[in-house]
């Protein structure tokens, strides 16, 4: 089993599109309905996977998520701040 952090990028329609960290140019799709019960946009989930390559389960990452979610806000007002 092969186990990924990924960032659940959106919410589009009947999908959860998933984007691979350190590879942002690598996206997975996932059924929304598998994910959208505990996981919201902007969550680094620790994604793992079938060995045939199909979704298994994943799990959102707290404290890594919230880590990034300072990190993103901070960068926000900075630039808010440079006008």
């Amino acid at each position: 089993m092969k186990s990924n952090k990924y960032t659940l990028d959106r919410y589009d329609e009947e999908f959860a599109v998933l984007v691979e960290k350190g590879n942002e140019s690598h996206q997975k799709l996932i059924e929304r309905s598998k994910l959208e019960s505990y996981a919201k946009e902007g969550d680094i989930l620790d994604v793992e996977w079938n060995p045939d390559g199909t979704f298994k389960e994943a799990s959102v990452l707290e404290t890594e998520t919230e880590e990034r979610r300072v990190q993103v806000t901070a960068l926000i007002e900075k630039l808010k701040n440079k006008k």
